[in-house]
């Protein structure tokens, strides 16, 4: 399944590094703070974001431009945001998969799973370049959410891709994948089965009839 990557929650600006986190900052403190980044990080995975790169600008420092953001240029694919709030914590920030944080939670039926598998792959792959890539810059490969806003794996509001919702549909399609081909694997047992008895049926009977014609 081909990764398709975007940073939370990005404004332009890089802002400054100045001072480092002091004991007494508090928790609403102006910090340069991580977003979520990749769900898994590679050696060499880093992207460009179309954002400036950090220079002084570390994570946990105390920064003076609320929303200012930079790219650190870690393989996770990190952004650093100057807030007062971990963007992480906040309302579409990182995947927390606890029961605990949830509610309204609802186990897929098989049908459900179906469902998400056909809206799997009724989507149409492209490959495109960001509008402030340079020209003859490597392609991305992904889908483009205009006309999709309505599906899980998309979040509109931030004009992204939601991974972790794009990552458990294909999760569906594989559970769906697999009961299927189980059920064709019985399928075969079940055939190979009948197929012996018949043929054994077969033998008895046309033994019975030679042995009849001998009498």
């Amino acid at each position: 399944m081909a990764a398709i990557v975007a940073g939370c929650g990005v404004r332009p600006g890089p802002g400054n590094g100045s001072g480092d986190l002091d004991g007494d900052a508090g928790a609403d403190a102006l910090l340069w703070r991580p977003t979520c980044g990749d769900p898994v990080c590679m050696a060499g995975g880093h992207r460009d974001h179309g954002l400036p790169r950090c220079t002084v600008e570390t994570a946990g420092k105390q920064c003076t431009s609320p929303g200012a953001t930079c790219d650190p240029g870690n393989d996770c694919n990190e952004d650093l945001v100057c807030s007062t709030k971990d963007p992480r914590q906040q309302a579409g920030g990182c995947p927390i998969s606890r029961a605990s944080y949830k509610k309204d939670i609802h186990f897929l039926s098989d049908r459900d799973l179906e469902s998400y598998r056909d809206q799997l792959l009724a989507l149409p792959l492209a490959t495109y370049r960001y509008q402030q890539s340079s020209p003859g810059s490597r392609l991305h490969l992904g889908f483009l959410i205009d006309g999709h806003e309505s599906l899980a794996c998309v979040a509109p509001e931030r004009d992204q891709v939601d991974l972790y919702g794009y990552a458990s549909m294909a999760v569906a399609a594989l559970k769906v994948q697999a009961r299927e081909i189980d059920e064709l694997k019985k399928e075969i047992v079940d055939l190979r089965a009948a197929i012996s008895a018949s043929t054994r049926s077969k033998g008895a009977k046309e033994r019975g009839l030679t042995a009849k014609a001998g009498l």
